[in-house]
């Protein structure tokens, strides 16, 4: 019936798994977990232990692949019609995040759970990153309905067997970001529907400031890369930095607006790095690195 599949890198997800795998078993449902962990370089004891639960497997990568390529391998070796997807560093916190699954195991749609954030974080290196993902990610169900193909996730979903496997992740895509937004874009254009449902996990991995900006980086190289593959040209309407840089672009002012972010970019990562990150400044962020990106 069911395939639960996570990707693990620098993660103890133990505690994840055994409460998945405490669910299921209550649940009394046919089911499997598959664990891979992509050459992490931080080994948890833990994770080891994985193989100890029902139903579950545990596997080391002797290399990294990357995001993509990591979730079609667990894809492959699912036995199960459906699939459902989750974070290494999701935490869950709900009883019932199980069986509010099951109850579409027997539909042609892909379903989003969601994910909300831990609001206790006090430590100055992560706030950047967790305003941004409650900003930006977690949204209420009605929120991401309205822009369902948008607003995918791979953070936590569940997906028919077959439609995962006439799309699948894009491969290309190695570095950190955007393989997300290609996948729901996908979805799209093969008219496959998005079910946005109220099922989040937490989301516990917040990084520092400083990785995430790093991260942000890369993440503007790969949506360069996406837009100039000819299959994802329509794919700029749906993104607000492409559009923005396009605009900018269009009107010829995309070298002069680099050109004054690099007058104030100190001042503006010392406030994403600080006690207070302002969102539209880390968007400025961004579209900066799209613009250098696209001059490059």
């Amino acid at each position: 019936m069911l395939s639960i599949l996570i990707p693990i890198y620098n993660y103890n997800s133990y505690n994840l798994v055994k409460a998945i795998s405490t669910q299921a078993e209550n649940a009394g449902v046919n089911y499997e977990i598959i664990v891979i962990d992509d050459c992490s370089n931080q080994k948890f004891v833990d994770n080891t232990h994985i193989h100890d639960l029902p139903h579950c497997t545990y596997i080391e990568l002797a290399q990294n692949i990357g995001r993509a390529k990591i979730r079609n391998l667990l894809a492959s070796k699912a036995k199960y019609d459906f699939l459902l997807f989750m974070d290494c560093d999701a935490l869950v916190y709900s009883a019932t995040f199980l069986k509010k699954y099951l109850v579409y195991c027997n539909k042609n749609s892909v379903v989003c759970g969601g994910c909300l954030y831990n609001q206790k974080v006090t430590n100055t290196a992560y706030l950047l990153r967790l305003q941004y993902g409650k900003a930006r990610e977690s949204r209420t169900v009605e929120e991401r309905q309205e822009f369902k193909y948008n607003s995918f996730s791979s953070f936590n979903f569940l997906i028919p067997k077959v439609i995962f496997d006439s799309i699948r992740f894009n491969e290309n895509i190695v570095e950190y970001g955007h393989e997300d937004t290609v996948f729901g874009y996908e979805l799209k254009l093969h008219n496959y529907n998005i079910l946005h449902i109220d099922n989040p996990l937490i989301h516990e991995g917040l990084e520092p400031a400083a990785v995430f900006l790093s991260k942000t980086k890369k993440s503007m190289k790969n949506l360069y890369i996406i837009s100039q593959e000819t299959k994802y040209q329509n794919i700029i309407v749906d993104i607000k930095v492409l559009k923005a840089y396009r605009l900018l672009k269009k009107c010829k002012l995309n070298k002069i607006y680099l050109q004054l972010f690099q007058v104030f970019s100190s001042n503006i990562e010392r406030n994403l790095l600080g006690k207070h990150p302002r969102i539209f400044l880390f968007d400025l962020y961004k579209l900066a690195h799209l613009c250098l990106t696209y001059k490059n």
